[in-house]
């Protein structure tokens, strides 16, 4: 069964329903790892606390990533050890993961590395596998992500949950730096710059999110692009978001990407199969026009919240279709103003027992 077979009943729960899941599904005599991110994100001990709690410490395994970049200062580095201090304390049996982004030469190398760790797993130990998006970059979580899914729905016989708590007041205090190089994320290219490619119609389709315009415009100048269908995120918590951010980009959408009105699509911003299927019937439409004109190519930068991450990451892998981005080569965080509103938590149930029953 293909990944977009099994995605077509995907099992997904959406904030307060993730809480009751974990609650009533990771009960004590599951054995659990979960894999997670160690860094400065207030998020990072979020869903680890929460299984914790409910599978008690000595059912539940920890590999907690430290992803080891030059250009994050002290106080972050401060913040990240007191991020492993709490995961410690919740999980008993522990290893740290320690990833270089980058190489001496400056290459990304986080995703290749964070990979082989990641092969090393042995998943027949695990009933459940659980990755957590919360405080992990996608360069590093996306090739850990494939990977697990892949081997687990070899074996068959762990479940592979994945996991992400998002805050946008979080994210607007914490800003990346960026290094000038587009990449694909490890294990996510397909093929999209070989030769046998040149001359297909290509449909770039960048998620809109504040303060990325950079790296939007980089991605969009690096390559010969035909046609752009921008995702905008509507329905959303706040219901002018998608205008506010049509006006950020308006330079980008008029005038350099010339983006017809109808192009734009939109995703639900608390729903990631609403995402992945977005990006998938897109995908298809484009393929039945393209079938006779010498074919296309479709690739996605998912630069946004990490809910809707989850969706591109689903349908990159159900159609091989390429994700590119640039790599942070440090961060900033300033303190949060006013009061924090409460975490929204997704999980996206990726491979396992759900997918092993029949259909009746």
């Amino acid at each position: 069964m293909t990944y977009k077979e099994k995605w077509q009943r995907c099992v997904c729960h959406k904030d307060k329903e993730c809480l009751r899941f974990i609650g009533r599904y990771f009960i004590k005599g599951k054995k659990v790892l979960i894999i997670c991110g160690a860094g400065f994100d207030p998020r990072a001990a979020v869903i680890p606390l929460e299984l914790s709690k409910s599978l008690g410490r000595d059912n539940l395994e920890g590999i907690f990533i430290r992803e080891e970049r030059d250009g994050d200062n002290s106080e972050l580095k401060a913040l990240a050890d007191g991020n492993q201090v709490r995961l410690s304390e919740a999980i008993q049996k522990y290893s740290v993961m320690k990833i270089d982004v980058f190489a001496g030469d400056t290459a990304v190398i986080g995703g290749r590395e964070a990979a082989k760790e990641a092969d090393r797993i042995d998943l027949d130990k695990y009933s459940d596998v659980v990755i957590d998006l919360s405080a992990l970059s996608i360069g590093v979580a996306f090739p850990i992500i494939k990977l697990i899914v892949q081997k687990a729905g070899a074996i068959e016989n762990t479940n592979v949950h994945l996991f992400a708590a998002s805050n946008p007041a979080i994210d607007k205090v914490i800003e990346a730096n960026f290094s000038d190089v587009v990449i694909p994320v490890h294990g996510y290219d397909y093929g999209f710059e070989l030769s046998e490619n040149d001359g297909k119609a290509t449909l770039w389709m960048p998620q809109l999110a504040f303060g990325q315009k950079y790296v939007l415009r980089k991605i969009y100048e690096k390559y010969d692009i035909h046609d752009v269908c921008p995702i905008v995120p509507f329905p959303a918590n706040d219901p002018r978001v998608g205008d506010k951010l049509l006006v950020e980009y308006t330079e980008e959408l008029l005038n350099v990407w010339s983006v017809d009105h109808r192009n734009l699509v939109y995703a639900a911003d608390d729903d990631p199969l609403d995402m992945y299927r977005v990006i998938v019937k897109t995908n298809n439409a484009r393929k039945a026009v393209f079938s006779e004109l010498g074919g296309s190519m479709t690739f996605i930068s998912p630069v946004g919240s990490k809910i809707l991450s989850i969706g591109a990451l689903m349908a990159s892998i159900a159609e091989n279709l390429p994700l590119y981005y640039m790599e942070p080569i440090g961060y900033s965080m300033q303190s949060v103003t006013g009061p924090t509103p409460d975490n929204y938590l997704a999980h996206v149930w990726l491979e396992g027992d759900v997918y092993r029953a029949p259909i009746l």
